[in-house]
């Protein structure tokens, strides 16, 4: 009769070591979940995806006569801090720190040597550099140096 207490006892503990780490991993795996969404929700900002050159204001020229080829776009990725992108003629790649509506963009910029019959990448690039805000409205943003709109740009699909 002893032998069968022991046994049943054993089981018993046995059972209850087992069901708490049942119990354990899944809250655990809920507790993975819950802090999985809060930092999916953390790396998604409003800059975050690609965004395609529309207009510097108070410039009156041909659009096609300062990039010929393909108009200037780029990539932000807040949480990465960094931007790439294409600048006119050449690609580029930069640090950059944005906040609830800062930003700034890290000089000087990683770029490729391509030979350009234009000042493209200079007009692109000197404005990224300059900049230290910016407003996104009606999906289009709006880059600012302090209250001047310095350059304005619309959200594109991917075009990496």
């Amino acid at each position: 009769m002893f032998k069968i207490q022991q046994i049943s006892i054993a089981l018993i503990v046995v059972t209850l070591i087992f069901s708490c780490k049942t119990v354990k991993k899944s809250t655990t795996l809920s507790d993975n979940s819950k802090y999985e969404s809060a930092k999916e929700s953390k790396r998604k900002h409003i800059l975050d995806g690609t965004w395609e050159f529309i207009a510097i204001p108070g410039k009156s020229y041909d659009i096609k006569d300062v990039f010929p080829t393909e108009l200037p776009y780029m990539t932000i990725d807040v949480s990465a801090g960094k931007a790439i992108g294409f600048a006119g003629c050449n690609r580029f790649s930069t640090k950059m720190t944005a906040g609830k509506d800062s930003i700034h963009f890290n000089a000087p910029m990683i770029m490729t040597k391509i030979a350009c019959p234009a000042m493209s990448d200079n007009t692109f690039t000197g404005v990224l550099e300059n900049t230290n805000r910016f407003e996104v409205k009606d999906g289009n943003l709006i880059l600012r140096r302090d209250k001047f709109t310095m350059m304005t740009l619309k959200r594109v699909e991917n075009k990496q």
